[in-house]
């Protein structure tokens, strides 16, 4: 399709992407790594973020934009995502997006179509806009917020049970090195050669620990945040519904 643009000489050059979702669905690991492999050669690449159920039920555009933080795309480029590399550049779950600001401009055509149906009272209002019903999006955030704890519940049992194994090599390389001063001690006492000090990390039995990705626990955060902020905005949304009426 971009090579007929070409051809014909219309401006084709790729400047973002589109993703329709549900929510804060898009929060993933699959749309990081996308997101990162475009905006690593195209600095200014955005992600456009299209909200079909919000659109419909609060019946306004929900139209998003969003691009990778400069440190996190650092890290990205690094290809560490272990805990002390977070660290290291003090990145925390609402440093992995950044948003932008959209604006949105319509054709004069547009315009005069609106004030013409205004004019003919085909645009009446009714107080279905101050309907205080939230059952259903309050309910389907709920679930998503709910598959993100059970996710980061997920994530933080398994790098528990690295710090655990982690801890464990530790100690026993402590008694290896203890058991290494007393043979060392006896062999002086003896009249011996000392034991030439040895490389540990070399050592197949104390073989360093791969420590697991952190990004998957990032992205349970980052979501979480993007629900509770929506359940927050329809909170206050509501309440001014609860004034007006």
């Amino acid at each position: 399709m971009l090579e007929v643009l070409k051809e014909l000489k219309i401006e084709s050059r790729t400047v973002g992407m589109y993703q329709s979702t549900f929510l804060s669905s898009f929060v993933n690991e699959e749309t990081v790594r996308a997101q990162f492999e475009q905006q690593r050669t195209i600095p200014n690449f955005a992600l456009l973020i299209y909200d079909h159920f919000r659109t419909v039920s609060k019946g306004s555009l929900c139209l998003r934009a969003y691009r990778l933080t400069a440190n996190f795309m650092r890290l990205m480029a690094e290809g560490k995502l272990d805990q002390p590399s977070f660290n290291r550049l003090r990145i925390d779950s609402k440093d992995i997006f950044e948003e932008l600001p959209i604006k949105i401009h319509s054709s004069h055509l547009s315009h005069a179509f609106l004030f013409e149906m205004r004019e003919q009272k085909a645009m009446n209002a009714d107080f279905d806009r101050l309907n205080l019903e939230t059952t259903e999006q309050l309910r389907e955030t709920l679930d998503l917020m709910s598959a993100s704890v059970s996710d980061y519940a997920h994530e933080s049992m398994r790098y528990s049970v690295f710090q655990r194994r982690q801890r464990a090599q530790l100690q026993q390389q402590e008694h290896y090195l203890l058991r290494q001063q007393r043979e060392n001690q006896n062999r002086r006492l003896a009249g011996q050669p000392e034991l030439p000090p040895e490389d540990l990390s070399h050592n197949e039995l104390f073989k360093p620990l791969q420590q697991p990705s952190r990004l998957p626990s990032y992205l349970s955060v980052s979501q979480l945040t993007e629900l509770s902020d929506s359940i927050r905005q329809d909170i206050s949304q509501t309440f001014q519904k609860v004034f007006i009426t």
